[in-house]
């Protein structure tokens, strides 16, 4: 049998095995003695559980924490109210345009509508192109890690172990210079 997981040891601990699957236990037990020495920390973690006072729940603290699981919503009139300002602007701004641009009702919904649609349009092909890029991006990064992680391969294959230690090292130095630099330089000007 291999060695007792975390979840057996509770278990058995707290006698929720069927009598076959604790004789099993109790069998393993008496040959292994790392799960001897886990069910021994099992079980003074579980006595030591038990004895701790209980804690008393400061008045409030289910509300102090439901407010801040589930912050303030607004209530449904502030959202019309809200909703109803917004359309009014929209509206008076359509409008105002409607009158400034001289052309009848029907050619200005018409380019309206044509306005929007291209918008829309150029913000569909602008996000094909966006997802796309990423895409690209994801596909070099990973060719690139992957010849990365050859080349650091071949690298050890050809390199002492101490020579290996001294690149390390050595890295670690040129990072560390390097972010303290940077540090320094964006803090220019900066009171410390």
């Amino acid at each position: 049998m291999e060695c007792l997981g975390a979840d057996q040891i509770y278990l058995y601990l707290e006698g929720e095995l069927n009598k076959g699957e604790t004789a099993v236990i109790k069998e393993h037990l008496s040959v292994c003695p790392g799960c001897r020495k886990a069910l021994a920390d099992s079980k003074l973690l579980l006595q030591t559980a038990s004895s701790l006072p209980a804690w008393d729940v400061p008045p409030g603290f289910t509300q102090q924490v439901m407010g801040h699981l589930f912050p303030f919503r607004p209530a449904l009139s502030q959202v019309l109210l809200t909703a109803t300002i917004g359309s009014f602007f929209i509206i008076t701004g359509l409008l105002f345009t409607f009158i400034y641009s001289g052309q009848s009702l029907f050619n200005f919904l018409v380019s309206l509508n044509r306005t929007i649609f291209e918008g829309l349009s150029s913000l569909t092909v602008l996000g094909a192109r966006l997802i796309k890029l990423a895409a690209l991006v994801v596909k070099v990064l990973y060719r690139f890690s992957g010849y990365l992680w050859e080349s650091f391969g071949r690298l050890t294959n050809i390199l002492s172990p101490e020579v290996q230690a001294g690149l390390i090292i050595f890295t670690l130095f040129i990072s560390a210079s390097l972010y303290v630099g940077f540090k320094r330089k964006l803090l220019v000007g900066e009171k410390r």
